[in-house]
């Protein structure tokens, strides 16, 4: 199975922007979502055929997809990919490295949890060379500046109405 990151848009099927019911359908695709309400908003979670990856969809809107998390994969089945490049399989610092070459921003002030604000996709790595997460989201996400709050909220919307969902 090969999951494609596609920042800003999401991980097809699942795009940010969709609405509860919408993620739930698309996410059905590799498997069957459950709601899981460990945090102050709610999320949905498929694990892959044989436990091998879990993809969360997060509402922190409590409306819609605001950020997509997938787990590292397990089975050699599945890859997941950015532009090509596996980024559970290669080591973080090619991965990083390659993000560059196209001339996209790393902020890797945090040793274990790389980011490229501008790309908006996030890495956790507790162990490295190799990442056990990566994060999808909206621009905007990882800046703390309030203002953006409403830059993120109009990029949602445009999504939505890109996604055929309702605004």
């Amino acid at each position: 199975m090969l999951l494609e990151l596609d920042p800003p848009r999401g991980v097809p099927p699942l795009l940010l922007g969709m609405t509860i019911d919408e993620a739930r359908a698309a996410m059905r695709e590799w498997g069957e979502p459950e709601d899981v309400r460990g945090g102050m908003s709610p999320s949905l979670r498929v694990m892959g055929p044989g436990l091998c990856f879990d993809v969360f969809a997060h509402f922190e809107d409590d409306a819609t997809v605001t950020a997509i998390e997938v787990w590292r994969p397990e089975g050699a089945d599945t890859a997941v990919t950015w532009r090509g490049g596996d980024v559970f399989r290669t080591p973080i610092e090619q991965t990083l490295r390659r993000i560059q070459a196209f001339g996209i921003t790393v902020d890797d002030s945090d040793a274990q949890g790389p980011c490229c604000p501008d790309l908006t996709l996030g890495f956790n790595m507790p162990d490295p060379p190799f990442i056990k997460a990566v994060l999808v989201a909206a621009p905007g996400y990882y800046t703390a500046d309030p203002q953006l709050d409403e830059t993120v909220n109009a990029y949602v919307d445009l999504l939505k109405n890109r996604n055929g969902g309702p605004s």
